[in-house]
């Protein structure tokens, strides 16, 4: 902190301290914590460690004042400064412990009085003073867990607390772990206060409560979102600006890492193994889900709640006591009973997750479930919730259970028609506007099998995914069947038969129906009505014009906005989305053989969509991932309509070029392309009305390099001709190996794997491109007229036998 913004706070400081002495303390105290926020975000506060302990000594001082107490926690702005606060007093002690450990001694405490150096001195106080500021707002937690502002401290507090606690584990300083000691006992002495004097239901269905809660089951088990190497920017980000965010956007991640914690914090979140009480967490909202399970399921703050809970249970599975041993989901885990009560909808069961003994009671419950559930926004979280966390017994049950219709006609109080009881439960949720994401989380995850799988598509009607307009379910199918490697003609043929393409005629229509979202009679309509559209325009537009006979001097701005307004509205129902292009992104990787009306259909949308290519494919994020894998190593689509789909873009190419994502789009055609399309989409780069090769290199220089114009300026036509020439000689003769590797066919992927082949590739095409851009080569050997007529002989030169060798050796150790 400079000498100016010290100054500026100690100005601060005495103007507050004459304000105290009058009486008057909202107005004046709330002004001086607005500066003091303004202080800390704009200024340098977080790098000057004694100005973060000055601050936070003060604030101590007003917390411990009873006519402020209240006002600093539940004042809006006052508020966001104690949470801030918060956050840096953890990040000073952090630091401070970084610096005096290794002057510790080894397996010896060291009391007070040995502190000779500030530094220790310093860490001292800081504990004491965070302590004491926890203690203060923990000892309020019921007051403050109801109010939005003073809601959001605690949960600073709580998670302060234990990122602290875990990075303080193995200190040696006496007096700090008996701060810490004192801490962990006022924070478990709280939340049983919270148990017995108000109740955890009461408190998971307020909407500041709820967040509260959440918070403090994860920190139970040491689940905190942020680490300490990004403290820092959580703090100037994220600090003092919480919102009351969506209910509903929860993400979870079994694979978290977690802190660690004490164990009676774990314990208070277990309660006892073999028996759920009603005084813990756990047991009141299970007694409550056994006597209003539709009040907490169908609660919009109740029922995320219930969702972190069973989480965060799931995360410390392992540490459950069994009769033989651990790491296993069963009944002294209260997870067990928590799941089993939410399957059976509050009744009481024995062993109903045990599906060797009652599995047709088990399948009629998950459909009941279903069913119950699947069209409430809020309820059907709670269904994927259970596909997350049911043991995979019971997962291949649901599947069996969904697939088959005979278990609707079983099951009382479902209102189907005569002609629904003879659909799967399955094409019910996939036209659901929240069940299809069931659909497609069952699709996604790594519990499913191929058997399952395979009988999941042997029942899904793609006809209703069509129709219903929930794509995705489609996207996760052909990603699944790219996974397992199987059925691929049962997917394509029943894709096909969704659009409408009922002969060898109707396949133009393949590649527009699937990106375009639409059945080949829809699509048939619009265009019909485009056409016809078009023709009225264009007849009043002759009318308008009468007998003059050169149109060019008209200045009809009605005429030109009648013509604008027609291109708009004939492109305004048909517009390309994100799943159209992950379609086609996934189906141009599956053989050649089952996917041929969609290669056949390219050419007619070449032809008659031409303006959608350039203006939503060429320049959105999905439609240029499209692209790229259309031409690229890995596409199935023939090496000649690739070219026409090249060709399509010429004239836009600098356009695209200029676009942050179309950018991306024309360096993967221009690895595509032959040398004369290379030299084509270049010289259009290089557009000297447009600026020419100082304008690309500023506004895109990146492209500049990967479209290799500075190869093309510095070598004359005929030796960049060669040099690309052998680029593309040498790609086709090591195609197959330049191609990537066979998606793995087990369901158990492994991303770290996947990961680092991904990089062996991403390293061994740079390692290409650095041999065949060696333009000193050329320089030295001053190629003449001879080397051109002999460039499609058999003889390598250097510079191919360069790359020969590098892809045989990269060949040998792959296979090693």
């Amino acid at each position: 902190m400079n000498s100016n913004k010290q100054n500026k706070f100690r100005n601060n400081e005495q103007r507050y301290k004459k304000t105290k002495d009058t009486g008057h303390y909202s107005s004046e105290i709330i002004m001086y914590y607005v500066r003091l926020k303004d202080l800390i975000l704009k200024g340098d506060l977080l790098k000057d460690e004694i100005g973060c302990e000055t601050i936070t000594q003060h604030i101590i001082e007003d917390i411990n004042k009873k006519e402020l107490d209240n006002l600093l926690l539940s004042d809006q702005r006052c508020s966001k400064v104690v949470e801030i606060i918060l956050g840096i007093s953890t990040l000073s002690i952090i630091r401070l412990f970084s610096k005096v450990e290794d002057e510790l001694k080894k397996n010896e405490y060291l009391e007070s009085n040995n502190f000779k150096d500030n530094l220790f001195n310093r860490l001292e106080e800081s504990t004491s003073n965070f302590v004491t500021v926890c203690i203060k707002i923990l000892n309020k937690m019921e007051y403050c867990i109801f109010n939005q502002y003073s809601s959001h401290i605690v949960q600073t507090t709580l998670e302060s607390i234990i990122l602290l606690n875990s990075h303080l584990q193995d200190c040696k300083i006496k007096i700090i772990l008996e701060k810490l000691e004192l801490l962990q006992i006022s924070f478990m002495v709280n939340l049983q206060n919270l148990t017995r004097n108000i109740g955890w239901i009461k408190i998971i269905c307020d909407p500041c409560g709820s967040h509260v809660a959440r918070t403090i089951i994860s920190s139970c088990i040491g689940d905190i979102k942020f680490d300490i190497n990004g403290l820092e920017e959580h703090i100037l980000s994220h600090l003092g600006r919480r919102n009351r965010a969506s209910r509903l956007n929860l993400k979870f991640n079994n694979q978290n890492y977690l802190l660690k914690v004490p164990v009676m914090f774990k314990e208070f979140l277990l309660c006892k193994a073999s028996d759920i009480d009603g005084d813990s967490l756990s047991g009141q909202i299970y007694e409550c889900l056994r006597s209003d399970i539709e009040g907490i399921i169908y609660d919009p703050y109740a029922s995320p709640t219930l969702s972190v809970l069973c989480f965060s249970l799931y995360k410390i599975k392992d540490e459950f006591p069994t009769n033989k041993g651990v790491n296993k989901l069963n009944k002294y885990n209260p997870l067990y009973k928590l799941l089993s009560c939410i399957i059976t909808l509050g009744q009481k069961s024995k062993d109903i997750l045990n599906p060797v003994k009652k599995v047709e009671k088990i399948k009629r419950y998950l459909v009941n479930c279903s069913i119950n559930w699947m069209n409430s926004e809020i309820a059907s979280c709670t269904l994927e919730m259970l596909i997350e966390l049911i043991p995979d017994e019971v997962f291949t049950l649901w599947i069996s259970s969904h697939c088959n219709t005979d278990n609707l006609g079983s099951i009382k109080d479902i209102n189907l028609d005569n002609k629904g009881v003879q659909i799967s439960l399955i094409n019910k949720m996939v036209s659901s506007c929240y069940g299809n994401y069931i659909i497609q989380k069952i699709l996604k995850s790594n519990r499913l099998n191929e058997p399952d799988f395979i009988q999941l598509i042997k029942v899904v009607d793609f006809q209703v995914i069509f129709k219903s307009g929930y794509i995705g379910v489609l996207n996760c199918i052909l990603e699944t069947c790219r996974k397992f490697q199987s059925h691929y003609k049962l997917v394509t043929k029943n894709i096909w038969k969704a659009i409408e393409l009922k002969s060898s005629n109707d396949y133009k229509y393949a590649f527009a129906c699937l990106i375009f979202c639409k059945t080949r009679s829809e699509l048939q309509n619009i265009i019909e009505e485009r056409e016809i559209n078009l023709d009225k325009i264009e007849g009043e537009i002759e009318e308008r014009i009468g007998d003059i006979n050169d149109s060019t001097i008209i200045d009809d701005k009605d005429s030109f906005e009648i013509v604008k307004k027609s291109n708009e509205n004939r492109l305004s129902r048909l517009s390309t989305s994100t799943y159209g292009c992950n379609v086609i992104n996934s189906l141009i990787h599956f053989p050649a053989e089952t996917i041929h009306p969609l290669i056949s259909g390219i050419t007619y949308f070449i032809s008659h969509f031409k303006e959608i290519m350039i203006k939503e494919l060429g320049m959105k994020q999905y439609g240029v991932r499209m692209i790229e894998s259309m031409v690229g190593v890995n596409s199935q689509i023939p090496i000649t309509i690739i070219r026409k789909w090249i060709n399509a873009f010429s004239g836009h190419f600098l356009e695209l070029g200029l676009n942050n994502n179309g950018s991306f789009a024309v360096s993967a055609m221009y690895k595509a392309s032959d040398k004369i399309m290379k030299r084509k989409i270049v010289q259009e780069l290089l557009d000297k009305e447009n600026g020419g090769a100082d304008m690309i290199k500023s506004r895109n220089y990146s492209l500049y390099k990967r479209c290799e114009i500075p190869l093309y300026l510095e070598l004359d036509e005929k030796l960049w001709d060669i040099s690309q020439s052998q680029k593309t000689k040498t790609r086709i003769m090591f195609s197959d190996i330049l191609k990537e590797e066979p998606e793995i066919k087990n369901k158990n992927i492994n991303n770290e794997i996947l990961s680092k082949s991904s990089e062996n590739r991403v390293n061994k095409q740079k390692k290409e491109n650095k041999y065949s851009n060696n333009t000193q080569y050329f320089k030295d050997n001053k190629l003449d007229t001879e080397i051109s007529k002999n460039s499609d002989s058999n003889e390598i030169d250097k510079g191919m036998e360069s790359i020969i060798k590098f892809i045989k050796n990269k060949k040998i150790k792959k296979y090693e």
